[in-house]
């Protein structure tokens, strides 16, 4: 999109633009008024030469506390079914 653009909402109008979930924890991160993420999104070639990797890597910021880091990668070709607690949540017994 262009910075002028009129921003998409894809969770209220049609769209090609898919909302993206990303767990970025197993056992979920409180969060408050103030606290910040702060996160690089990157895109690298998948091992076939072309599809895209995602990956997010940063951190939450609190107003008191040491930062937290976070990950969350998303390959094209995974290591394998069920591999992230994300995945093996959503098939429990596949």
């Amino acid at each position: 999109m262009a910075e002028d653009d009129v921003p998409i909402d894809s969770l209220s109008e049609w769209s090609n633009w898919t909302p993206v979930y990303a767990a970025l924890s197993e056992e979920g991160l409180p969060v408050r008024p103030g606290d910040r993420f702060a996160f690089e999104f990157t895109t690298t070639m998948s091992d076939d030469g072309v599809h895209p990797d995602y990956a997010l890597s940063g951190e939450l910021h609190r107003d008191s506390g040491p930062a937290v880091p976070l990950r969350w990668d998303s390959a094209h070709h995974p290591d394998g079914f069920r591999e992230s607690f994300f995945h093996r949540w959503m098939f429990p017994e596949a």
